[in-house]
């Protein structure tokens, strides 16, 4: 084979991207999601306390149930890179079923990695 030959794992991996980032804000009391480049995720910003004014803004990543262990792998140290951490946390984790309750994705919050 050439080494211009594409095989179908290659193909599938630019087609089927199985994971996606989106930043979600609240804005007139309504939530706006907006898909975003993984180039453009930041920690999500918590209120600090019951006091804390300041509005909250998540930055979170889809990951489909397609998504290869290389992939995510990849994904994981780039944001490790940033300084970003997947926060794994039962309460922090979001699962997206298809009408017959088949799992089909999973969305995890984005935030700063402790020191």
């Amino acid at each position: 084979m050439s080494e211009n030959t594409m095989y179908l794992k290659d193909i599938l991996s630019k087609v089927r991207e199985g994971i996606n980032f989106q930043r979600s804000e609240q804005v007139d009391g309504e939530w706006s999601n907006e898909n975003i480049d993984a180039s453009k995720v930041k920690p999500s910003v918590l209120p600090q306390d019951e006091n804390d004014k300041t509005p909250s803004v998540f930055y979170n990543m889809w990951v489909q149930t397609y998504t290869t262990e290389e992939e995510f792998d990849r994904v994981k140290s780039y944001l490790d890179s940033k300084g970003l951490t997947i926060m794994t946390s039962k309460s922090s984790v979001t699962t997206a079923r298809d009408e017959n309750g088949a799992e089909v994705s999973n969305r995890f919050m984005i935030v700063a990695s402790q020191s």
